[in-house]
């Protein structure tokens, strides 16, 4: 007779920075947990190549305090104190100040990679299945069976965190909007030769947008957000065109890092959850990231996700995913709309728009409850 298929309480399908955390978050739940990744972590994108660096909010921060993880992510990371916003040949800009809010900072930077490596140091309790890749999937009415690396096992809540282009979507058929902005965002780092004392900067150019983010020894990540028609003409002169339109605010900047390139579209998924299954991360919802609020959303998810599974022992009860969708839908959309509502401000070359947002920035710098709300908002505070 044959051996029944290992039976896991939970399975996570995808090991990034959204898998891992909620594999954290629940390790000592007493759960039996497995994590699939497709890669084992030295050959992670995530772990040396991605040379995007995260503007962790927060609210993220006082999630990773929870995890026990904060102090160590806090020695890798570069807080940001203050926020500089204007665009390029207009009288308006403003600056956000922490300080005004009684807060350190707004929130902290760190490499991907420095984040993805301390991450997987905490994977204690947790059965990791890697490399190894999901092939086919049968929904029974208690469980899931999944098969990977041709071994079956079976799952009582599968939670899919797979990325933008989740198999595990796919293979479910769950339906999904996606906008293509027709956008790119390039993605290196330099350094500055004036100290960039905590400030990180959001230029509005007509090229684009570009963001300066601080990070330790003086260097700043720098993230281009352009139409695809300008991409080619920015990474072949990127050191030039980023001072030109920076100006001297940080002194001579010099040794750009490797130029990484990646689309930019909006995707949300219009089905997050299914009986015993709950789509998490980019898998979810994918958010254009003029406002950096991408992973901060999907952890603030994992974070509520989690305390319902800490606080239940009959995973396969619907309330889960009732209290899930009914606790984050809120959050997903203002966030969703506040991105949205950025983008369609400031990423317009019309002149009408042109004249608002310079008079807006003059405006909204003077305007301190409104300032403090967009602030909170950002910072992921509810």
């Amino acid at each position: 007779m044959k051996n029944p298929p290992a039976h896991f309480d939970i399975m996570i399908i995808g090991g990034g920075l959204v898998g891992t955390t909620l594999a954290i978050s629940l390790k000592n739940s007493g759960f039996r947990i497995a994590m699939v990744e497709a890669f084992i972590p030295p050959e992670h994108q995530q772990a040396t190549e991605d040379m995007r660096s995260i503007a962790l909010n927060y609210q993220s921060r006082e999630i990773f305090k929870q995890l026990n993880i904060w102090p160590e992510l806090e020695n890798l990371s570069t807080s940001i104190q203050k926020i500089h916003i204007s665009e390029k040949g207009k009288f308006g800009n403003t600056v956000l100040d922490a300080h005004k809010l009684n807060s350190l900072s707004f929130g902290s930077v760190i490499p991907i990679p420095y984040l993805y490596n301390t991450l997987q140091k905490h994977l204690e309790n947790i059965e990791l299945l890697r490399p190894a890749k999901l092939s086919h999937l049968i929904q029974y009415p208690d469980h899931w069976e999944c098969e990977i690396n041709q071994k079956k096992y079976t799952t009582t809540l599968l939670i899919a965190a797979d990325g933008d282009k989740s198999f595990i979507r796919e293979l479910l058929k769950l339906p999904t909007e996606k906008k293509d902005f027709n956008q790119t965002a390039l993605v290196s780092t330099l350094l500055a030769s004036k100290l960039h004392n905590n400030t990180a900067y959001e230029r509005f150019c007509d090229l684009g947008v570009l963001a300066l983010l601080p990070l330790q020894n003086n260097r700043m990540a720098c993230i281009w957000t352009v139409d695809n028609s300008n991409t080619e003409n920015i990474k072949n002169n990127f050191l030039a065109i980023t001072q030109e339109y920076i100006g001297h605010r940080l002194g001579k900047l010099s040794n750009p890092a490797n130029i990484q390139t990646y689309p930019i579209y909006e995707l949300i998924a219009q089905t997050q959850t299914l009986r015993q299954f709950i789509l998490l991360g980019n898998s979810a919802h994918v958010l254009h990231p003029v406002a950096a609020q991408g992973l901060n959303l999907s952890l603030r998810d994992v974070a509520c996700l989690a305390k319902i599974l800490l606080a239940t022992t009959h995973l396969a009860d619907p309330a889960i995913q009732t209290n899930y969708l009914n606790s984050r839908i809120k959050d997903q959309n203002s966030t969703m709309t506040m991105t949205n509502n950025i983008l369609k401000i400031f990423g317009s070359t019309q002149f009408p728009l042109t004249c608002l947002r310079s008079t807006g920035l003059f405006m909204f710098d003077v305007m301190s409850p409104v300032k403090n709300r967009l602030c909170e908002q950002m910072m992921g505070i509810q």
